[in-house]
């Protein structure tokens, strides 16, 4: 300041030398510069020691408060590990116990000032590791690694043996490892549970093994009596046809009547065979394809030839509206033709004096076969019902249509068997509606 003072006193004389007045004001100046700036020291220093006051009792009050949290949560984490249904004990570089929980004391079967100081660890058998050699394991925990031990025992003198499992987590001090967190839990109840589990999983499995032999015998002996059935059937069938003709000649018409209904129940009792040995190779993994190439002009004149019969009976008319430019179709032709012929004589069945329509209609990847009819309908809660094997939807009905409830269950696998879909869709009163879909490639057989 004084240097500054000076340099001015310089500059308002420029060159000349000060007069005893002017002397006189530079030393005024000097002295209220002095005085001017022992009042700043003097407020500067007042400041600074109210500062200090302050901080101190703010420091203060953040240790109060500090010491205050750090209890309140020593206490809740205390809380926390007396309740935990784990056993936890915490053990120094030597394996001693420094401190552990209830849990691990009623384990333990001892009190805490018992067991505080002792080494823990031989109450417990690692599995294969025998029993626990805490200075074997510090060498690793020492390092960082977490131990566990699904398959340990728990040894403790006065109370039964307990599986547990056992968890050691190293515990650090800064970047330094002091002892480890030692974690053990009864599993005796889930050991028992899956012991418990895995025996009736081997039970089922058996059980499984079993009723698929049953079931593979059982389908066996369905298709060798299927053929044993078939071959008097057929003998039937043929020698009741060659009597129609005989009685034809004769003119016998009451003699006529009695072998027709011989022969449509002949034919009748085959058709069922017929899906008994199909509902049989399914079940038995036998059903084979036959994938060729046919044309669905063809399929379709076969298909109004054979149920002619089955529309005329009740009095409906049986229409086709198809939608392809190509009648060419490569599949398994001979089943997509029962198929289609279960749909159209389940529509015959439940429709009288009505219309049913077999429509046919080709995308870029697939065919679709429709049956419609507006017969009596299906229930909605029956729908799923449809396609379960030697069940039919009304309990009524079965009696006048005499099924075996075996034809829409044998669509469906065949529909799947070639890579397509079966699908239904009904209004009760007004009729329903089966969609074949068939993919243009076919599964390889």
């Amino acid at each position: 300041m004084l240097a500054r003072q000076i340099k001015r006193l310089k500059m308002e004389l420029g060159q000349e030398a000060p007069t005893p007045a002017q002397w006189q004001r530079f030393l005024e100046r000097i002295d209220r510069t002095y005085t001017q700036s022992d009042e700043d020291r003097y407020l500067l220093e007042r400041s600074l020691e109210l500062s200090s006051g302050e901080m101190r009792q703010m420091y203060e009050e953040l240790q109060r408060r500090s010491a205050g949290q750090l209890s309140r949560e020593k206490s809740r984490l205390g809380s926390v590990l007396q309740a935990l249904d784990d056993g936890l004990c915490t053990l120094d570089s030597s394996g001693q116990c420094l401190s552990l929980n209830a849990r691990a004391c009623e384990y333990l079967n001892a009190t805490e000032e018992h067991l505080k100081g002792r080494d823990v660890g031989i109450f417990f058998q690692l599995g294969e590791h025998g029993r626990m050699s805490f200075s074997k394991l510090w060498m690793r925990l020492q390092v960082g690694e977490t131990l566990r031990f699904d398959d340990a025992l728990l040894l403790a003198p006065g109370v039964p043996a307990r599986a547990v499992s056992c968890i050691l987590s190293p515990l650090r001090e800064g970047s330094r490892v002091t002892g480890c967190v030692f974690v053990f839990r009864d599993i005796t109840a889930l050991m028992s549970a899956h012991d418990e589990l895995e025996r009736l999983n081997n039970e089922l499995t058996t059980a499984r093994d079993d009723a698929l032999d049953a079931s593979k015998s059982k389908s066996r002996f369905l298709a060798n009596m299927s053929h044993e059935l078939r071959t008097p059937l057929n003998a039937i069938i043929g020698y009741s046809e060659l009597l129609v003709e005989d009685i034809d000649e004769s003119g016998d018409a009451l003699l006529r009547g009695d072998i027709t209904r011989i022969n449509i129940a002949a034919h009748h009792l085959l058709q069922l065979i017929d899906d008994v040995l199909d509902i049989s190779k399914i079940e038995a993994g036998e059903m084979t394809l036959h994938i060729e190439d046919f044309d669905v002009r063809e399929l379709v004149e076969e298909l109004q030839a054979t149920v002619a019969p089955l529309i005329v009976r009740h009095e409906n008319e049986l229409n086709v509206v198809m939608d392809i430019d190509d009648g060419r179709m490569r599949s398994d032709k001979l089943k997509l033709r029962q198929m289609l012929l279960n749909l159209i004589s389940n529509a015959a069945k439940f429709t009288h004096e009505g219309e049913i329509t077999l429509a046919i209609k080709r995308t870029s990847t697939r065919t679709l076969f429709s049956v419609t009819d507006d017969g009596v309908g299906i229930p909605a809660d029956k729908l799923e019902a449809l396609f379960e094997e030697f069940k039919q939807v009304d309990q009524a009905q079965t009696i006048d249509t005499k099924g075996t409830g075996l034809g829409l269950a044998i669509t469906r696998h065949m529909t799947t068997l070639l890579g397509g879909d079966l699908d239904v869709s009904s209004t009760e009163g007004l009729g329903s509606t089966f969609t074949i879909t068939i993919p243009h490639s076919p599964p390889t057989p």
